[in-house]
């Protein structure tokens, strides 16, 4: 299985992963967190992410939450490899 990207559509940095994943064609398990709502203040998602902001991608035991760092693993890690 691909990894999880935690995304919400009103955060630019989020929308610049989700494009990057669609150019390298990788299917990841997207979850879209309500942040209006406070989802990524629950106790589940600050286990993964104690900054609780989005983006966020969990790939087995490896998590990464800033844009340039998940753009960056997405690439060494998918491209190339259709």
């Amino acid at each position: 299985m691909s990894f999880e990207l935690f995304t919400h559509a009103i955060s630019p940095p989020a929308r610049a992963c989700e494009v990057l994943i669609n150019l390298v064609d990788v299917t990841p398990k997207i979850t879209i967190l309500d942040i209006f709502n406070g989802e990524q203040n629950k106790p589940e998602f600050l286990a993964i992410n104690p900054a609780h902001c989005v983006p966020t991608l969990k790939d087995d035991n490896l998590v990464l939450w800033e844009s340039r760092a998940i753009m960056s693993y997405i690439c060494n890690k998918y491209d190339g490899k259709k």
